[in-house]
């Protein structure tokens, strides 16, 4: 279930747990949304919440379109592409990626790679192989050569056992090309386990 806690935010002091509540999500098992009105809570007074369920190819269809809609549009003048500035990597989500644990989901996280500049990692999503990160990372440097250098993103499982190395899930690598005449691109580029074999996609917006 869902278990939401409410305080009374003091600046001074210690937040006052004002009550809590907990919501029974089984409804949504049957229907990608709803309602839930008129818990109480644990203290005194109600919560009333609406919960909607989406799967990761869903959210990125509509982030993807979004995203698109609003976009500079280009052309980009070839002087721009020679000048110092900042390339942003949204990183949206993945789906169908491989399965490390024996619960049959993984907590996937990401490491991306871009040329020699500062390797960005990205939060984990615990118990899920269609994860949804949708984080910002962002990369700084001539814009030409940014766009030169293949974008690399590697995929691993968090083990939390002390000791033990995170499993590797795959990887994926994408040409920015497509920079070069468009401000906003978005991509999606298979997960490659071992170099081989596709396990899942993943996606970004550019």
């Amino acid at each position: 279930g869902l278990i939401i806690t409410i305080y009374d935010y003091d600046e001074n002091s210690k937040d006052d747990n004002i009550g809590m509540a907990l919501i029974d999500l089984e409804p949504l098992f049957c229907k990608r949304e709803g309602t839930f009105s008129g818990h109480e809570l644990s203290l005194q007074g109600y919560v009333s919440v609406k919960v909607i369920w989406q799967s990761a190819a869903g959210a990125w269809e509509q982030a993807r379109t979004a995203a698109l809609a609003t976009a500079r549009p280009g052309p980009i003048e070839a002087p721009a592409l020679g000048t110092y500035g900042v390339l942003s990597v949204r990183l949206h989500s993945a789906e169908g990626l491989m399965a490390a644990d024996r619960n049959g989901y993984s907590d996937p996280y990401v490491k991306l790679h871009l040329g020699n500049r500062k390797m960005e990692r990205s939060d984990v999503c615990e118990m899920t192989l269609d994860p949804l990160w949708d984080q910002t990372f962002r990369f700084s440097g001539i814009i030409s050569a940014m766009l030169d250098e293949p974008l690399k993103l590697v995929l691993f499982d968090r083990d939390k056992k002390i000791g033990d190395a995170d499993d590797k899930l795959g990887e994926a690598t994408f040409e920015l090309s497509g920079l070069r005449t468009a401000y906003t691109v978005c991509l999606s580029q298979s997960v490659m386990y071992k170099r081989t074999v596709p396990r899942g996609k993943v996606n970004l917006i550019v």
